[in-house]
């Protein structure tokens, strides 16, 4: 790479040799370990219209492209809304109150996942006491159709828009419990410790899946794994 004239707080600096740096040096300088990808400071959308239709998704860099992302990630208004019951579904008017204004009734939401949370935000941060998420686990079988031509890179700003924007949802108490299996469960450790902070983490719970093949080389395929953390102890 011949440019020199990089951005200060972009994965686009380089030293004359390419080397992702942080706070001006290379990694291999320092000694503690440190997640790092091409997009960590991009905001991934990641979403369809349809399950079925593979998208080409744009990453949104949050220094050049912050317009782009601050409306994409302002809250949104929920439509065709309705309110169920024992009886069937009804004509919605209202939300249901407690005494400090804060919404009791159940909400099931559907859409893009990202923009829900940030719509959330506002009314339930700091609110929510438990969030348990159960993600693609990145192997390529998953509804969610991913760009393959960065497919662990897509992942994991996938997984880092949405859980910063969960820690803030979360009670000083609360707990995150996030299900995966082989395929990422070494990076998502890394990534919640970055985003929850390590000494948060609560604890790593693994379970055989069912229908397991007992020969080696495929027995890590079923086995998931549920990671724990609590937002400050």
């Amino acid at each position: 790479m011949e440019q020199k004239n990089y951005l200060n707080d972009s994965y686009t600096q380089f030293k004359n040799k390419v080397g992702l740096t942080i706070d001006g040096r290379h990694l291999k300088q320092r000694n503690e370990v440190s997640l790092v990808w091409p997009f960590k400071d991009c905001i991934l959308e990641g979403g369809q219209s349809r399950e079925e239709d593979k998208r080409e998704e744009i990453f949104f860099n949050e220094v050049l492209a912050q317009d782009e992302i601050t409306e994409l990630l302002d809250p949104k208004v929920l439509t065709n809304a309705k309110r169920f019951d024992k009886e069937g579904d009804h004509h919605f008017d209202q939300f249901n109150r407690d005494e400090n204004g804060t919404i009791t009734d159940n909400l099931i939401i559907k859409g893009n996942n990202l923009l829900a949370l940030h719509s959330l935000k506002k009314e339930f941060a700091g609110k929510v006491k438990l969030i348990y998420i159960d993600p693609p686990y990145n192997t390529g079988n998953d509804g969610f159709k991913y760009n393959d031509s960065f497919n662990h890179s897509t992942w994991l700003s996938f997984m880092k828009n949405r859980l910063s924007v969960a820690r803030e949802l979360l009670r000083n108490d609360g707990l995150v419990f996030v299900q995966c299996d082989d395929n990422e469960q070494a990076y998502l450790k890394v990534l919640m410790d970055e985003i929850f902070g390590r000494e948060n983490f609560v604890s790593n719970i693994v379970w055989k899946g069912r229908g397991v093949d007992k020969t080696a080389n495929s027995l890590h395929r079923f086995m998931k794994q549920l990671f724990v953390f609590q937002k400050d102890f």
